[in-house]
């Protein structure tokens, strides 16, 4: 009913608001105009997130904390034409801080959203997802008894895309703090798997080879602990990685 009264805007912004309540699929009657919808943390926005996909103007859309739900793969090469940022509760498959339950599932879910995700603006460039807790295949770093915090990184279970020029992939890592390291050693503050590229590399006479030729590197800077693993190891396997990182510092 508020809505009524203003058929002519453009932003909305309504955030940390418990009070708010209703279906996304009300703002139908801005849909023509409506450029921004920001609803960040209100709980009793409910509805899916797709009934918004043919707003004509919508450029940026953050829905964090919402009861929205949906899945990300339903948006289409039509869908979100003005689309330039997109941030998704966890409720929405895909969303930011979605958890998946096996690891499987991701080459499968980055293969399905490949289209989005090369969009020219990156609209995905800040989402973000784990896997569960509960998932069969995580384990606690506590697994090793040659675990050390203060110099073994956690087990990579944040996924998350990776650009070098257009050229785009996904993968594993590790953020944590600050990580004592031996002289010589990379400090294990941000650690990743081995890069899942979904493109081909560019050629070496084009015009971006320069600059992915560059981002890789910095890519490749943070490809240490789990260097040669493209997806998590097994508790075994990381246990077995914790010993031989532990012998190493020994012998130095």
């Amino acid at each position: 009913e508020m809505l009524a009264g203003l058929p002519n805007l453009k932003i909305l912004v309504c955030n940390f608001h418990g009070g708010l309540s209703g279906d996304i699929k009300n703002l139908e009657i801005v849909k023509d105009t409506l450029e921004q919808c920001l609803l960040y943390s209100c709980s009793n926005v409910e509805g899916d997130f797709m009934d918004l996909a043919k707003f004509p103007h919508l450029w940026n859309l953050c829905l964090v904390d919402t009861s929205v739900t949906g899945d990300i793969r339903d948006i289409g090469s039509d869908d979100f034409v003005a689309l330039q940022e997109i941030d998704l509760p966890d409720a929405v498959y895909g969303g930011s801080g979605h958890k998946f339950q096996h690891i499987s599932e991701v080459p499968t879910f980055m293969d399905e959203i490949y289209c989005i995700a090369k969009r020219n603006p990156p609209v995905l460039g800040c989402c973000y997802w784990h896997l569960s807790e509960n998932s069969p295949d995580n384990y606690d770093m506590t697994v090793s008894d040659d675990v050390d915090d203060d110099e073994t990184p956690e087990p990579p279970f944040d996924v998350s895309l990776v650009r070098a020029g257009s050229r785009l992939g996904w993968r594993w890592s590790w953020k944590g703090d600050f990580i004592d390291a031996a002289p010589g050693e990379p400090n294990f503050e941000h650690v990743s798997c081995e890069v899942n590229w979904l493109d081909p590399e560019p050629k070496k006479d084009s015009s971006d080879y320069e600059l992915y030729s560059q981002e890789l590197k910095q890519i490749e800077k943070e490809i240490n602990f789990f260097k040669g693993f493209h997806e998590p190891p097994t508790a075994e396997r990381y246990k077995q990685l914790c010993r031989e990182h532990k012998r190493k510092r020994r012998r130095q």
